[in-house]
C-alpha cells in the first residue's frame, strides 16, 4: 500500500479506483497550504521558530503504512527521534475524521 492508497482513504474511494499519477495543486491551494502550515508553526510554541519546510520534512513527509482492523483504518508512522515534539502539539493528530471518509482513520505515532 502506497501513498495512493493513502489518498484513497482519505477521499472515500474504493481501492480499486483509478487516481491520476500526478495532481499539481493550483497557486491558491498552494498559498492556503502555506498559510496553514505558517499557523500551524505560530501556535506550536516548541518550534515556533522552525520553517514551514523543516516541519513538512519532520512531521508530514514520513514513511508510513496504512491499515485496517475490523472497526476503521490506522496509519502507523514510522517513529522518528524528533517525535518527542508532539507532546507538546497544540492539536489532535491521532484521529482523522472527513466528511467523504467511509471510515474514521487513527494515526499511530509510536
Amino acid at each position: 500500500m502506497g501513498s495512493q492508497y493513502l489518498n484513497k482513504i482519505l477521499c472515500g474511494l474504493a481501492s480499486e479506483a483509478q487516481l491520476p499519477a500526478v495532481m499539481p495543486m493550483t497557486i491558491i491551494e498552494r498559498f492556503v497550504s502555506g498559510w496553514e502550515l505558517q499557523a500551524l508553526l505560530y501556535n506550536w510554541s516548541t518550534i515556533r521558530d522552525s520553517s514551514v519546510d523543516a516541519l513538512r520534512g519532520y512531521f508530514i513527509l514520513r514513511n508510513a503504512s496504512p491499515y485496517k482492523d475490523t472497526a476503521h483504518w490506522h496509519l502507523q508512522v514510522e517513529s522518528e527521534a524528533y517525535d518527542v515534539q508532539l507532546k507538546v502539539f497544540p492539536f489532535n493528530i491521532t484521529l482523522i475524521r472527513l466528511p467523504r471518509m467511509q471510515t474514521d482513520l487513527t494515526v499511530d505515532w509510536k
